[in-house]
């Protein structure tokens, strides 16, 4: 079994469960789909005869085309029409039998990667061979199929491969290539094979089963078109055929090893190369808008190339100024966006109509609030547009009437200088320069953040001249252009056509990917004025030279990432222990890897040539090339905006986006990392990983989007956390750091560093604090003082709501409070007072302090504001409106109905009573002793607990409180009210704390760690005064404010030094009031603080395994964000690899050895942020603009 050894344990590189699942696969995908395993003997004989029809069908024709002068064309028709109406007729069959028997189809779904397949009736055996089409999906398949066999037919009839092909070659050719039109034809009949070519998950969606059986046909249709197309347009065909009958021979092998992409795979690369090859654009995030602009551009060529046939200086002209149009973010202020502010004033929805648009251009338009902000874009580019065009084409215009061989001359060397300086500038700002040296104007460490800072400023002011060149130089290179083009000669059409494409391409690249323009131009002006006119070099013309030289840097810098990755790999492979083979094995992998070596070299031409990933498989140092891809590499990017598994760090990564795209823009403003796109920035800040890719690239600006990793407690992500974090401390060590990089062979190279805002996570563990009996005495004393601030600060809910019957009296001792300090409440007599239903000494309810009393609500939300009771009292409503449910009317008997008892009288206002956010609007004077009968609203406390509890009362506190700035601008409680206050701190103090609230059970009990928890999360101990006080939401949340304020300062005595006196205390709470959030992270809320950026957060937590409570501390503070670029190739290939493992071969153990820590590969950190379902990073952020100018 193929395993490695990972600290005494093996690691299979394909789980023994799965080598039955992968041979039936693979032979499934080379012979097109024949699902061969244990099953009656009728049902392959089945198979094998459906596979083999459309050949032993051609038999006949073979012999007519043979013996008789018949024309292959007609017989190929006719044979075509027999395929095809024989497919459909099937087809047809089979739709009405499903619809007829459809409940009795039920094992193919089950079964189909089972080793033995069960049948039971005709039916399961057809439904097991047949994919289910459909009318319109047979119909497509039908034609598909005639159109496949006819090609097939013609081009492999004996008569053609005999003109082309020596006699030895004929059976062959004729054997191989039947096997590959059969294997294409069977997915039309019957059901496709599993590809290891793979761009988006099976049953992505509902075109999947049709478009997966065109994928095989369709490349024989090209390749017999092409077949067709030589042999009518060369004088000579021979040789291009006979490679085109290798090609037909060869497509079983392609589709094999997946070389061949799918269709929703090959159509978005097509159009992507002939977007940035042929026309000189740039990648773009999605296929909506990939599609848009191709047709933008063929367009602008089509206008281009009708005026080349007028004049040539009018094309160049043309081409300048649509040049730099295109290089434009045409998409930030197109009707696209009109379309959407004109839908939301229409409908007045944003939620309703932003789906819609972001679905289909994938694009979200929410960040753009305000139609100002759309305007200010359009005239950010409209003032560029004035200022540049007609700047461009001057120069142009001047460049092309005024060229000499010395302005030739002079543009050449100064289009070489400034390549020069514009590196070197580049490299000034590059951690490494040419990726070995380190930097010395870089600040030598990162530890403190202001000299870090510091040091920064001076590379800041070095890339001023770097930024003033990046907004001037298209300039030059129109220039330069303008004088080495020469005067169009060309008459024909397509010579006219390939003109206009390849001057419009240069004079756009100019503008929409400068540095790269830059260098195609300085070497082409070079080897224009260094080779003699009269070669084959000089007739093509500037603008086609370019496009060679273009294309050759490309295909170069493919290849470089390329060979860097093999020799990351191959290095990794040899040196890491952990990443061995069991010795033969490895063994085997090294031979097999030197004998390989001219074809692995061939590979990585091939590949980089087409654009193609470098397939690593099982991430071993064994390559094949995997089917090209556009340059975003994923279908779309996924959707742009949220997480994807949620997790507790999505939030983070939602708060330091903008933080994040800040840092990245201004890099590469300075040019410290690369703005092409296909860069992958890898960003490090606190214990977060995020990828950052750029999926776009123009005049002044850039596309990126960026992916938040999760850091599980596992050991790969562990072993690569740490490799990255050493890399970079080895280049930010202070005195202790590399000149050189040590680490050139490792897939992440360190760029750049830069300063964000952002949250700093700290956990400490609470042993010795929460457990301790001091400390819990400590945290009672210090929940009774938070409930008096918590339970003051809305003194307001106390305060609206007067007794009827003693309005005057509290008018009175208001009046005298502002002139009087205020008294305390056992300063006064308490004055035993009993409502018209008698009273008790026993029990009294949790607020009342004045008799029979009858709370009215003050209906207009505006009078809650008014703070004197003398204005509150002419608001009063009537007499005859609703009472509050609970309470007894002062002016109404309670025998004055025989029905109406207070608990009947509660419960029949209970549904009509609004719903009130004060705490007194519920205060009762029980007329009865507490007990199950006490109505809702109330919480039944003995006076005598009382009595025990007014000593400890912090009356002194009370008046700090009072005179501090909680009682700024507020007139002094009247004695009344504060009687009234302390009842209800003291009632809520009873139920929170669990000495107290265990005395009123009748039990003895003391506070323990795990109250303090629950406590903290809302949960008081149970018991019938806890119920009373929970069915009050606004009084319950104001209690679990202040138990949690108690806890943070049972915090802060620990980590900072207990609090001196009150005025300390008072102070410590006004910063919890307004800088911190104190709650549980699984709050809602939790996440709307980090979203507003609050200051600072703290919640307690608990460690079942290690049964210690911490407490999680969030401080929002800058530190030093680090980044370093990612070799895309490395990227690619293990992302390739793991769309093969997973989808294909369902290599899906968490323990496989192609998910194992990687520190010269980072494989374990590129896997996870790889597109779901294949990755699983915990969010993902909308496409960004970065603004580059």
């Amino acid at each position: 079994m193929m395993t490695t050894l990972r600290e005494g344990h093996s690691v299979p590189l394909l789980n023994e469960y799965k080598y039955g699942i992968a041979r039936r696969r693979l032979l499934q995908t080379a012979t097109g789909g024949l699902k061969l395993r244990k099953a009656p003997w009728y049902v392959h004989a089945s198979q094998i005869s459906i596979w083999a029809a459309p050949l032993l069908l051609y038999i006949p024709f073979l012999v007519l085309a043979e013996v008789t002068t018949w024309n292959v064309y007609y017989l190929g028709l006719v044979y075509a029409f027999l395929c095809g109406g024989g497919n459909l007729a099937l087809g047809i069959v089979g739709v009405l039998i499903r619809r007829k028997f459809s409940p009795v189809f039920s094992v193919c779904a089950s079964q189909t990667d089972e080793d033995s397949v069960h049948f039971n009736t005709f039916f399961e055996t057809y439904d097991f061979i047949f994919a289910s089409k459909g009318l319109v999906g047979t119909a497509i398949h039908s034609l598909v199929y005639g159109l496949v066999a006819f090609c097939g037919s013609t081009m492999l009839s004996p008569a053609l491969m005999r003109e082309s092909l020596p006699v030895g070659g004929t059976v062959p050719a004729f054997v191989l290539g039947w096997f590959a039109v059969c294997s294409a034809l069977y997915p039309l009949m019957a059901s496709p094979p599993p590809e290891p070519a793979i761009y988006r998950p099976n049953n992505a969606h509902q075109f999947s089963p049709l478009l997966n059986g065109l994928m095989r046909p369709l490349y024989v249709v090209l390749v017999t078109s092409t077949y067709y197309g030589v042999r009518q347009l060369v004088t000579q065909p021979a040789l291009y055929t006979q490679l085109l009958y290798v090609a037909v021979c060869a497509l079983p092998i392609g589709w094999l090893l997946g070389t061949l992409p799918p269709l929703d795979a090959l159509v978005p690369w097509l159009m992507e190369q002939a977007l940035v090859v042929l026309m000189g654009g740039s990648p773009l995030p999605t296929d909506a808008r990939l599609a848009a602009m191709l047709l933008v551009s063929l367009a602008t060529v089509s206008v281009l190339a009708v005026i080349a046939t007028k004049s040539s200086l009018g094309m160049l002209l043309g081409s300048s100024a649509m040049g730099f149009v295109l290089s434009q973010d045409l998409f930030s202020w197109t009707p696209y966006r009109i379309s959407y502010y004109c839908f939301k004033c229409l409908r007045g929805n944003l939620q309703a109509t932003t789906p819609v648009f972001a679905s289909y251009w994938s694009f979200d338009f929410r960040h753009v609030d305000t139609i100002q902000s759309m305007l200010k874009s359009v005239g950010v580019a409209g003032i560029k547009g004035a200022l540049l065009l007609p700047l461009g084409v001057a120069v142009m215009y001047l460049s092309y009437t005024g060229t000499t061989a010395t302005v030739q001359r002079v543009v050449c060397a100064c289009t070489g200088v400034l390549y020069v300086v514009q590196f070197l500038l580049e490299s000034s700002q590059s951690l490494y320069v040419m990726k070995i040296f380190r930097n010395p104007c870089h600040p030598s460490s990162t530890d403190n953040t202001a000299k870090f800072r510091r040091r920064h400023k001076i590379l800041d002011i070095i890339s001023v001249p770097r930024r003033l060149l990046a907004n001037l130089l298209p300039l030059l290179l129109v220039s330069c252009i303008g004088v080495f083009i020469a005067p169009s000669s060309v008459h024909s059409a397509s010579g006219v056509v390939w003109s206009a494409i390849m001057t419009a391409r240069i004079t756009r690249k100019v503008w929409q990917a400068t540095p790269s323009a830059h260098l195609d131009l300085t070497i082409t002006s070079v080897l224009s004025l260094s080779l003699s006119k009269d070669n084959g070099w000089a007739v093509l013309g500037i603008h086609t030279q370019v496009f060679i030289v273009g294309l050759a840097l490309d295909v170069a810098r493919r290849l470089w990432h390329k060979l860097e990755f093999v020799a990351t790999l191959l290095v990794g492979f040899a040196t890491h222990r952990k990443l061995r083979l069991t010795l033969p094995l490895h063994t085997c992998v090294f031979v097999l890897f030197f004998l390989l070596s001219p074809l692995l070299l061939a590979t990585m031409l091939v590949s980089s040539v087409i654009s193609a990933p470098l397939l690593p498989l099982f991430t071993l140092p064994l390559f094949v090339v995997a089917f090209p891809r556009t340059a975003r590499f994923w279908p779309s990017c996924v959707q742009f905006g949220g997480s994807y598994s949620k997790n507790p760090d999505s939030v983070f990564y939602e708060q330091a986006i903008p933080e994040m795209a800040r840092a990245l823009s201004s890099s590469m403003k300075a040019g410290a990392i690369s703005a092409q796109p296909g860069t992958y920035v890898l960003m490090r800040f606190q214990d977060r990983l995020s990828i950052a890719t750029v999926l776009e690239s123009g005049y002044g600006y850039c596309i990126a989007h960026i992916r938040g990793l999760e850091l599980q407690e596992t050991s790969c992500h562990t072993v690569e956390a740490n490799r990255v974090d050493d890399i970079f401390e080895r280049a930010y060590g202070g005195s202790c750091r590399a000149s050189v990089n040590i680490n050139p062979l490792n897939t992440l190279r360190p760029v750049d560093s830069a300063v964000i805002t952002t949250y700093s996570d700290a956990h400490n563990v609470l042993s010795g604090v929460i457990d301790q009996p001091a400390s819990l005495d400590k945290f009672s004393s210090n929940l009774l003082k938070t409930l008096v601030w918590v339970l003051f600060q809305h003194r307001d809910n106390f305060r609206r709501y007067l007794p009827l019957s003693t309005v005057a009296s509290v008018q009175s001792q208001s009046q005298a409070a502002t002139t009087s300090p205020v008294k305390s409440s056992a300063e006064r007599p308490t004055k035993k007072l009993a409502g018209k239903a008698g009273s008790s000494d026993d029990t009294v309810s949790w607020s009342s302090s004045v008799g029979s009393l009858e709370l009215e609500p003050i209906p207009n939300p505006q009078v809650l504001n008014i703070r004197s009771p003398a204005k509150r009292l002419t608001l009063l409503p009537r007499r005859n409106t609703l009472s509050l449910p609970g309470l007894i009317a002062e002016d109404r008997p309670l025998d004055s109905d025989s029905d109406a008892t207070p608990d009947r009288a509660f419960a029949g206002s209970l549904q009509s009573a609004p719903t009130l956010f004060s705490v007194v609007d519920r205060v009762r004077l029980a007329g009865g002793r507490a007990g199950p009968a006490s109505p809702p609203g109330t919480i039944p406390i003995k006076h005598s607990t009382l009595n025990k509890l007014r000593h400890r009362f912090p009356h002194d506190w009370l008046r700090i409180v009072t005179s501090g700035r909680c009682g700024q601008g507020q007139p002094e409680m009247p004695p009344a009210e504060v009687d009234q206050f302390v009842k209800v701190v003291l009632a809520c103090f009873s139920v929170a704390d669990t000495p107290t609230s265990g005395s009123l059970c009748g039990a003895a009990t003391v506070t323990k760690p795990l109250d303090v928890y629950k406590g903290f999360h809302g949960e008081f101990p149970h018991s019938e005064h806890s119920e009373r006080l929970a069915a009050d939401a606004a009084l319950m949340h104001m209690v679990h404010k202040a138990y949690r304020y108690a806890v943070k300062l049972l915090y802060d005595d620990a980590s900072l030094g207990e609090v001196q006196d009150d005025n300390e205390m008072a102070k410590c709470l006004e910063s919890y009031d307004d800088d911190w959030f104190i709650g549980s992270e699984t709050e809602s809320k939790w996440e709307e603080a980090i979203r507003n950026k609050k200051p600072h957060l703290f919640s307690l937590g608990r460690d079942l395994e290690k049964s210690t409570y911490t407490a999680h501390v969030l401080t929002l503070q800058e530190m030093v964000m680090n980044m370093g670029q990612l070799n895309p190739e490395a990227l690619h290939g293990i992302w390739s690899d793991l769309s093969f493992e997973l989808f294909y071969l369902t290599n899906d153990d968490e323990e496989r050895y192609s998910i194992q820590a990687h520190p010269t590969v980072l494989r374990n950190l590129t896997i996870q942020s790889a597109d779901p379902p294949l990755g699983y990073s915990v969010y993902s952020s909308s496409i960004l603009r970065l603004p580059l100018n």
